[in-house]
This record gives structure tokens, C-alpha cells and sequence, in this order.
């Protein structure tokens, strides 16, 4: 009975996703943007939460690791996620194409990795830290048809700066007496529920409707960038209990070190692959629970839907470090 009532919620998954596309004209002109969104859950840096070295380092840049999973029945093509890491370690950013292409024939995911390579190609060629010019220059230049959300963060200095649209995202974490501790996380953007802003083919949503963020770095803060497959199973209290686990960061023979300010850079980024990895292995096992409470089940009855479990997509993660740069 579970069973062929999670197959009538995959129907339902699906549907919903190819009428947001048409419904996005893919948005028609009698669209209402004020639709009722469920909210991610924000923890804003406040004065007493920022550490006194933000103004011991003016420059930091990030140190990164990279894991990514598609969806069992999307392995063929490697998924519709995408995510790009820049070479000078001050831009990164997630991209997730919009599964409801796959009903017209379409892989969406050739847009994602179309807009990542173009945003990570304009950081690098111009130096330009600002992720709202590189959004809307990859947006410009995308030639690919599909749709994509998409979240690109730089760090300019100490500053964290972000533009996000769609429902992926990043959180903040900071160690502090020992555990990592969830600083900040950002709400999803969606016209109704399961139909994220989009940038695309068709699609009425532009970089200019992007949430920007700024927020202060300090040495050692973590950030976590994902596409909606790990934010749609992992409430922030499950992030921090793997990371804070006492089999934390073992995976394949790398740990994440104590000090991860002073740690070797090579070291740290093998630690990060390695916890990007046990966040994606854990992160899928939720998926695939069919009783397990996640934020996706909590936020369909929100929206007035019966859903229990978690939901299996692509799953892409970015974990990083702020260092001291020496630039």
C-alpha cells in the first residue's frame, strides 16, 4: 500500500513539474508571483555571532571539495545538476536543471552545465567578483534549451557575497566549542510548491529577480552549496549531526582537520571531497526512506499535500573552507 502510494506521489511529483513549466510559458501572463512558498529556514550573522578575526584577515579565498549523484534513473546522462569551482578559489556555484524538460524530450541538464561553465568562465576572464554580473552574463550567453535554477556565491575580501534563484542554496556553518553550528541558510524562491524560479528557455524569470546576499566570512567558517536534492531530505539539525558525528569526515581515508585555518591546502581539500561525499551518501539514504520526516514532506502538507519520505533527485554538494589567502 506505501508502495503504490509513492508511486501515485511520483505521478503527482511529475505532473506538477511539467505544468510548472507550462504554466511558466513557461509562466502564462495570468500567473500570480504572490503564490503561497514555502520558506526555508534563515539564522541571519548577528553582531554577537561574528568572530573578531573578520578583522584580523581582509582577504580569504576557499578551499573545496565536490561530491555529486544522480539520480538512479538518471545516471546515463549524468543527472540535470551542474556546479563549477573556480581556479582562483573566490567563485563556486550550483545549477540544477529543471526535471520537467525530460516530458518534452529535452535534458535539462545541458543548460545547467551550459550556465556554470559560462559563470565560471566569467570569473575567471574578468576578474569580477560580483555574482549578479556573472549570473546575468552566463544568462546571456546560454544557449542551450531547459530551464535551471541557480545559486553562485563569491567572496570578495571576507565578504561572502550571493545571487540565488530557484531552490538551491548554501548554508553557513561555524565551529564554536567544538561542533559546527548552522550560522545562516537560504530560503528557496518558488512560484508554488515544486516549482522553483527558473532561468531559461521561455521562462519569464531573469537574473534581476535573484536573491542577493552579503554576508561576513571569518577563517575557518564552512559553507555547504547544494542543488534542491540535499536541502529537500536534510533539515540543517541533520547536517550538524553528521558533521559533528563521532565517525565525522572519515571517508576513504581523509579526516577533516582540527584546525582547518592552518591545515595544508591539498589535505583540507581531500577532507572536503571526502565529507561532500558522506553528505551525499547520507543525504540519498533519506531519499530513499518512504516514513523518514524531511523538510519536502513537511513543506508539501504546508502546501496542502499528503507526502511521507524522502524525495530521490540529483544530488550536488560543494563543501569549502574559508582560509587566509596570501593575495
Amino acid at each position: 500500500m506505501v508502495s503504490a502510494l509513492r508511486h501515485r506521489v511520483r505521478q503527482w511529483n511529475r505532473a506538477i513539474a511539467t505544468d510548472c513549466l507550462r504554466r511558466s510559458n513557461v509562466f502564462t501572463t495570468g500567473f500570480s508571483k504572490t503564490a503561497n512558498v514555502p520558506k526555508g529556514s534563515t539564522h541571519p550573522f548577528t553582531s554577537a555571532s561574528t568572530s573578531d578575526s573578520l578583522n584580523t584577515f581582509n582577504t580569504l579565498k576557499l578551499i573545496s571539495g565536490v561530491s555529486a549523484v544522480p539520480h538512479p534513473k538518471k545516471k546515463k546522462t549524468g543527472g540535470e545538476d551542474s556546479h563549477f569551482v573556480s581556479a582562483c578559489g573566490r567563485a563556486l556555484g550550483v545549477s540544477d536543471g529543471v526535471g520537467g524538460w525530460a516530458e518534452l524530450g529535452v535534458d535539462a541538464g545541458e543548460y545547467s552545465r551550459e550556465l556554470c561553465s559560462n559563470m565560471d568562465r566569467f570569473v575567471s576572464e574578468t576578474g569580477n567578483l560580483d555574482p549578479r554580473d556573472a549570473l546575468q552574463s552566463a544568462y546571456s550567453a546560454t544557449q542551450s534549451i531547459g530551464t535551471a535554477t541557480a545559486c553562485v556565491i563569491t567572496l570578495d575580501g571576507s565578504t561572502l557575497k550571493a545571487a540565488n534563484l530557484g531552490d538551491s542554496g548554501f548554508m553557513v556553518l561555524r565551529k564554536a566549542e567544538g561542533h559546527w553550528k548552522m550560522m545562516y541558510q537560504t530560503a528557496e524562491q518558488q512560484h508554488y510548491f515544486n516549482c522553483p524560479k527558473q532561468l531559461g528557455t521561455k521562462s519569464r524569470d531573469r537574473p534581476s529577480d535573484a536573491q542577493l546576499l552579503s554576508l561576513p566570512l571569518a577563517p575557518g567558517d564552512m559553507l555547504l552549496a547544494a542543488t534542491d536534492g540535499f536541502f529537500d531530505n536534510l533539515f540543517p539539525e541533520d547536517v550538524c549531526k553528521i558533521i559533528n558525528s563521532k565517525r565525522r569526515h572519515k571517508y576513504n581515508g581523509h579526516n577533516l582537520p582540527t584546525d582547518v585555518v592552518s591545515a595544508e591546502e591539498e589535505l583540507l581539500q581531500g577532507a572536503l571531497t571526502s565529507l561532500a561525499r558522506r553528505l551525499c551518501r547520507s543525504t540519498l539514504e533519506v531519499a530513499k526512506s518512504e516514513t523518514r520526516r524531511t523538510p519536502f514532506a513537511v513543506n508539501a502538507g504546508k502546501a496542502g499535500f499528503f507526502y511521507e519520505g524522502g524525495k530521490v533527485d540529483d544530488i550536488t554538494i560543494v563543501a569549502s573552507i574559508a582560509v587566509p589567502s596570501d593575495e
